[in-house]
């Protein structure tokens, strides 16, 4: 996956960089293994906002990855490398010999034509999957998972904007009908505590009447003296 850099056209664009998409060698996704993908805007059940600064983003579809690798003993072609909007690596559309297709995490080095499989008689190349405890030490490892049978975890990514969350003005930066940080002759910092468009404390959200005190059995003996 090589880095593009962008002509710096504008402040934004001066030192961004981008995939050149050189990699890719399919443009639309396998439709078995699509699912939907929803968001919600910030709305709740009722279709109040409930979440602010979120909405738009571009409309995409989740790509259905196989993240266990169960069919041991089976071997599959690399049919295709393709573009994920979900995550920043590439995906790998794979023909299994038994009719099944999966896609799965693209590792550096896996390309179109190559055969993969899985179990713990599968070599050490690219693309296979196999027990930790069967690969040699010094092995380069990807998309590992925390509890056998749980699957490999990795991290979602994406554009703010994409992924639909809008961008958000300070309260100190508005008018006082709009917030209680703002107003004021020239620039002011607040002058209170931080709180909410409704005047709520921002980022409290413990119950004080549910305290965890209950949850104590013993405390911890503290002070000159105590042993």
């Amino acid at each position: 996956m090589a880095i593009r850099k962008r002509k710096p056209t504008s402040a934004g664009r001066r030192f961004q960089t981008v995939s050149d998409f050189s990699d890719i060698t399919k443009s639309t996704p396998e439709k078995t293994l699509l699912a939907p993908k929803s968001s919600s805007g910030g709305r709740n059940s009722y279709g109040r906002k409930t979440a602010r600064h979120r909405g738009g983003g571009n409309k995409n579809q989740y790509r259905i990855i196989d993240f266990k690798r169960v069919k041991d003993g089976v071997q599959a072609k690399v049919v295709a490398i393709e573009y994920d909007p979900n995550r920043t690596c590439r995906i790998a559309l794979l023909h299994y010999m038994d009719g099944s297709k999966a896609y799965i995490l693209a590792p550096k080095g896996l390309e179109v034509g190559m055969r993969v499989e899985s179990g713990h008689g599968a070599d050490i190349k690219p693309g296979n999957a196999l027990p930790l405890r069967y690969m040699p030490v010094g092995t380069v490892v990807h998309n590992v998972e925390l509890r056998p049978g749980q699957g490999g975890k990795i991290g979602k990514a994406g554009r703010n904007r994409w992924k639909g969350v809008r961008p958000q003005t300070r309260g100190v930066a508005m008018n006082p009908v709009d917030h209680p940080l703002g107003g004021g002759e020239g620039k002011t910092s607040g002058g209170r505590p931080a709180v909410s468009p409704w005047g709520k404390p921002e980022g409290r959200t413990r119950n004080k009447n549910k305290s965890s005190q209950s949850l104590i059995v013993r405390r911890r003996r503290t002070g000159k003296g105590r042993r």
